[in-house]
């Protein structure tokens, strides 16, 4: 059953943000922080899926100085899975990672078919538990 993984993150200045995302389990969701990670200059200062999670494993996990980025700054990324039946809608996910790398965000885009992005289908999970199977969109907000 899919659960809910929370992950607190600081930028190189101290600001901070926080965003929850539904996964399968607590390995899920430590595979999740590593992705994530992989996608932001933030440092994820906390993580919890039911318990503390493990963030040992991430290195490095520490808030870079580049794209002059903070982690107000958000890259929005939207995932969908298929629909549930006939004329029933797509189940969707977003998520914010803050202060997103520049190699993942150009503008006001990024790009949807990006490998560490699409990785993301394989642990990200809807509210009901839905697998997600298409990544919508990469955008950026402020």
């Amino acid at each position: 059953m899919a659960g809910l993984a929370t992950l607190e993150w600081s930028d190189v200045n101290g600001v901070d943000a926080s965003n929850s995302i539904y996964v399968a389990d607590a390995a899920a969701a430590a595979t999740l922080a590593g992705q994530l990670k992989t996608l932001s200059n933030a440092k994820i200062n906390n993580g919890n899926f039911v318990q503390p999670l493990d963030l040992t494993a991430i290195d490095p996990n520490t808030a870079a100085a580049a794209n002059v980025e903070t982690a107000r700054a958000k890259m929005v990324i939207t995932l969908s899975g298929a629909p549930a039946a006939a004329g029933l809608p797509r189940p969707t996910v977003t998520i914010q990672v803050p202060a997103p790398k520049g190699t993942y965000i150009n503008g006001l885009e990024g790009d949807p078919t990006n490998a560490d992005i699409v990785a993301l289908l394989t642990t990200v999970k809807s509210n009901r538990g839905e697998t997600m199977n298409r990544v919508e969109r990469v955008a950026y907000a402020k």
